[in-house]
Order: structure tokens, then sequence, then C-alpha cells
């Protein structure tokens, strides 16, 4: 009798799951000591090296109240770094306003006059850094997407260094899954990377783990 073989994991995420659940620790305790959990991001130290998604559109989910608001506050108990994304200044800005360290990542917009207020808007109201997120170009038919009625675009290298020296906080640009977007980003003038596929958007990209 033939052994039978696990099945192949079908997306991205499945292959992350697998991934770790696959990881083990190597278990090392003489002369051990307790770890800092502290990480220093663009000169700030956190607590904790975890950070709160870049969710969006959570009214959706919670009617009876501002759900992303109440994350954000989380984030600041928490001594975590947090991350809003998709939403228009009145929404992000009372986010920004409670003072707690805050990335805005904003969507790569058709009209980039918007992209350009969004990050003015943004540093006048104290966000801790800003970042377009560039795995949210496509839609599911591979055409441009649409997302609540705002038309996406390609970006260029030309249009990121663009709103990198549009504002003094640092640029961070989300959704690198590869060696040339993450050079690219660094030609960019880009601070930081954040390693995304957007839950998975391209079912076989390479997983980010």
């Amino acid at each position: 009798m033939s052994e039978s073989k696990a099945p192949r994991p079908s997306d991205a995420n499945a292959i992350t799951r697998q991934y770790l659940d696959s990881i083990l620790i190597e278990e090392r305790l003489i002369d051990a000591q307790t770890a800092s959990l502290e990480a220093t991001i663009f000169g700030t130290t956190f607590r904790t090296p975890i950070m709160m998604p870049a969710f969006s559109h959570l009214y959706r989910y919670v009617k009876e109240r501002n759900a992303m608001l109440e994350y954000t506050l989380a984030a600041g108990e928490l001594g975590a770094l947090n991350w809003v994304g998709m939403g228009e200044n009145g929404e992000i800005g009372e986010i920004l306003d409670t003072g707690i360290k805050t990335v805005r990542v904003i969507k790569p917009y058709a009209d980039r006059d918007k992209i350009f207020d969004q990050i003015a808007f943004s540093e006048v109201h104290g966000a801790f850094a800003l970042g377009l997120d560039i795995d949210h170009i496509f839609g599911k038919d591979g055409e441009y997407d649409l997302v609540f009625g705002e038309r996406m675009t390609r970006q260029t290298m030309a249009d990121l260094r663009e709103y990198a020296e549009a504002t003094k906080l640092p640029f961070v640009i989300k959704g690198v899954l590869s060696v040339t977007d993450a050079l690219k980003s660094v030609e960019c003038g880009a601070k930081g990377i954040l390693v995304s596929h957007h839950h998975g958007r391209m079912p076989f990209a390479v997983p980010p783990l």
C-alpha cells in the first residue's frame, strides 16, 4: 500500500499556515534570562514589536461604535505601533488626534491629488509615519481595482519618489513581496517596507514568511 501524501496547500494563506505550524523552538535554558520585547521603530521605542494591522472599513462589522478608534486606543494601552488603512481625512483625523503613534497607509488612488491631500493632512495631524499600499493596485479581474467607488492605478518609481519627498515623515511602502520591489523602494526614498500580500490578494504569490 502506497503512503498517502498530505494535500498540497491551495494558496498563499494555506502555505503560510502550514509553514507556521512547522516551526519548532530550540529550548536553551542555562544562562538564559527574561528577554526584552521592546522594539525601536524610526527612533521611537515601543513595548512590543507586534503592531496593529492597517485595518479599514470596520464600520461594516461593528455598527454601534468606532472600532478603528477603539483598536487605536488599545494600541496605546499596549505600547504598540498603530497602523490604519483606507479612510477619509475626517475618520483618520479622529484617530490621529488621540496622539497615539499611528502610521497611515494611503491607497494607490488614480487621483494623485487625493494622495497628496491625505499626506498633507496626516502630517499636520501628527501621523507617526505615512505609507502607500501597492498591493491594492489590481483587482480580482486583473484590472486596476475599484475600492468603494475609488479607482486605483499603477504606481511608478517616480510617483513613489514624489510621495516620499512630499512629507518630512518616514515614508513606507506596503505590499513588498520581492527583492526587486524592496530595492526599488530604497531608490524611491522609502524609510521602510511592509512585507505584505494583503491576506493572499494574489493567491499564488510567494507568501511573506
